[in-house]
């Protein structure tokens, strides 16, 4: 379950399209890129766009780090679901519980609230999962950019070539 529960993280999840977009227009150079821009297949627009999603990546990585080391990251929503649930079977503190149903609850709540420390505090299973996460979109920004060199370096070529 635990492993479930870091799926679901945002600093891993697909390129938006708006900051992608944004970024692809910075890449090309070209303020006026239409949706019908983006759906070119040539070589050129591929590797853009695969720069574009890579630097968006590496931007949400990096704030889903820094918000675990300031110390505003949020447990996620599985964990917060879970911690609900715990209170509404067990009800709220100080209510009246048999024996075994407070050895459950307490083993419960710490549970959950492990949890919780683990996805939002520095040195937790989370803040080493986004960390992680930042170096993964590191590494196929380098990838992604110096495919884009190529790609550059080719169409130098080509230019040079017809002059």
């Amino acid at each position: 379950m635990r492993r479930a529960l870091f799926r679901e993280d945002r600093s891993a999840a697909p390129a938006g399209g708006a900051s992608v977009a944004a970024w692809l227009r910075v890449i090309l150079d070209n303020p006026d890129l239409t949706p019908a821009d983006l759906l070119a297949e040539d070589d050129r627009t591929l590797r853009a766009l695969a720069l574009a999603e890579a630097e968006v990546r590496v931007l949400r990585a990096q704030a889903a780090l820094t918000e675990i080391e300031e110390g505003t990251a949020t447990a996620s929503d599985v964990t917060l679901e879970l911690q609900e649930f715990a209170e509404l079977v067990f009800g709220a503190p100080g209510e009246q519980l048999t024996k075994k149903d407070l050895k459950d609850a307490v083993r419960t709540f710490t549970l959950v609230e492990r949890s919780v420390r683990d996805e939002t505090q520095p040195g937790g299973k989370g803040h080493r999962l986004r960390k992680r996460y930042l170096r993964e979109a590191q590494a196929q920004r380098r990838r992604a950019f110096q495919a884009w060199l190529a790609c550059l370096g080719e169409n130098m070529k080509e230019v040079q070539e017809a002059a």
